[in-house]
């Protein structure tokens, strides 16, 4: 939902004890902070990711897992840590968990009906015209839907979230919402 982005650090701790866990690094820019964990032998598990989450204090964890200590020099190092965005997964985005909250209020969600062995959907807003009850197919249509936000597969759930009727289906959209 939201693009790559450089962040710029106005001030970078190391070791700082903030609400009961010592981030490798925090990082704060304009008075916001970002968590930084560095994965070296193990990630981080979910105890830290479940008290990060509840701090609501967005964390990114970056994997050098991969490193060999003839790689470790300062200047591969930094292209690891800065440059590279394969080794970077978050442990927790506030941003990302506010849009998220805002766009499954806003969806739509459409109870599954089975048809013969297949899984259904009625009224699909891709589907205007294409027959009255205008049916999309969970596993053809709404797994790789752009408007789709819960599909049901992960969780058995017996709705489908579909923001199809908002509009909304990237970044600038959810901005402009």
């Amino acid at each position: 939902l939201f693009p790559v982005t450089w962040i710029r650090f106005d001030e970078v701790l190391a070791e700082q004890w903030t609400g009961g866990i010592r981030p490798d690094i925090i990082g704060r820019t304009e008075g916001r902070p970002l968590l930084i964990e560095i994965a070296v032998t193990h990630p981080a598990g979910p105890e830290k990711r479940e008290r990060i989450r509840q701090l609501g204090i967005s964390a990114l964890e970056i994997s050098l897992a991969h490193l060999t200590p003839e790689n470790m020099a300062p200047v591969a190092l930094a292209r690891e840590i800065i440059g590279r965005i394969a080794n970077k997964q978050w442990l927790y985005n506030h941003k990302a968990e506010q849009a998220a909250q805002f766009l499954f209020q806003l969806a739509a969600w459409k109870p599954v009906i089975r048809i013969n062995r297949r899984l259904f959907v009625h009224n699909c807003p891709l589907r205007r015209g294409l027959s009255q009850m205008r049916l999309a197919d969970i596993s053809h249509d709404c797994l790789f839907c752009e408007y789709c936000i819960d599909n049901g597969m992960q969780s058995g759930a017996q709705q489908i979230g579909c923001l199809g009727d908002s509009g909304i289906r990237d970044y600038d959209d959810y901005l402009q919402s």
